[in-house]
C-alpha cells in the first residue's frame, strides 16, 4: 500500500503553535456524520479536554501519543501508531501530543464541541 499524501489535505485553520485542522466531510451538527484531519507538528500538546460526541481516531502518520486522565501528565500518555485507531468516549476527559510530526483523521457525529478544563 502507498503511503498517503498527505498534501492533499486542504488546511482550513492553523494554529500559532503549528497544528493545523480541516474538517474533511460532513458537519458537526446533531445527527450528522463527520470527518477531519489533525496535524501535530514535533513536541505539541493538547491539554486535558472533553468531547460532547464520540471519536474515532486514526493515526496515518507518525504516532499519537494519549492518555484518558484530567491529569496533564505526558509521562502515562500511550502510543497509538500508524493504522492504529483509538476510541474516545464522549465525555471522556484525556490529552494527548505527538513527539514527532504526526497526522490524524478522526469520524465523529454531532453533535461534536470540544472543552478544555
Amino acid at each position: 500500500m502507498d503511503k498517503f499524501d498527505l498534501n492533499c489535505i486542504q488546511w482550513q485553520e492553523i494554529n500559532s503553535d503549528g497544528t493545523k485542522y480541516s474538517l474533511l466531510e460532513g458537519s458537526k451538527e446533531a445527527g450528522q456524520v463527520f470527518s477531519y484531519a489533525f496535524y501535530l507538528p514535533a513536541g505539541t500538546w493538547d491539554k486535558p479536554h472533553w468531547h460532547t460526541g464520540d471519536a474515532r481516531i486514526y493515526v496515518i502518520d507518525g504516532e499519537l501519543l494519549a492518555c484518558m486522565s484530567d491529569e496533564f501528565e505526558p509521562a502515562n500518555a500511550q502510543k497509538v501508531l500508524p493504522g492504529e485507531m483509538l476510541f474516545v468516549p464522549k465525555n471522556t476527559v484525556h490529552f494527548d501530543g505527538a513527539k514527532i510530526d504526526s497526522t490524524v483523521f478522526g469520524v465523529g457525529i454531532g453533535p461534536f464541541k470540544t472543552h478544555y478544563k
